[in-house]
């Protein structure tokens, strides 16, 4: 099974870049650009991994990722982000509103290892709940 990735941001050439960098990665990718179409898509759609951009005109990431519990509780969520505020995000892990965080910029070969290791934590989990 294909680890299926949600990117949020608002910034379409953020978005892009992804597509460019994941361009024949074996995830099923899907992208959105603002709260509405990330909340279409996860309606329609079993995703595995969220990840969403910190800083959004319509709320920040961290509000989105907290609010998964009313459109699918078990997505894991990521914020990525160019903001250091390691209090901020600790608190918000420990209290499960995200999974953690990645550094923006993200680097081809950082965000296909985070991917591969996901995708690897997908199929051990779904491994545990058949036995």
């Amino acid at each position: 099974m294909n680890l299926k990735v949600l990117f949020l941001d608002d910034d379409s050439y953020v978005l892009h870049a992804y597509q460019r960098m994941l361009r024949g990665a074996p995830y099923q990718l899907y992208f959105a650009q603002d709260k509405q179409q990330a909340l279409d898509i996860l309606q329609s759609t079993a995703i595995d991994l969220l990840l969403v951009d910190y800083c959004m005109p319509e709320q920040n990431g961290l509000e989105f990722c907290a609010a998964r519990e009313f459109w699918q509780p078990s997505v894991r969520c990521y914020l990525v982000t160019g903001l250091d505020n390691q209090t901020l995000f600790a608190t918000a892990c420990d209290k499960g509103l995200i999974d953690g965080t990645l550094a923006k910029p993200l680097r081809k070969d950082t965000l296909l290892d985070f991917l591969q290791c996901q995708q690897q934590q997908l199929l051990t989990n779904q491994g545990d709940a058949a036995l």
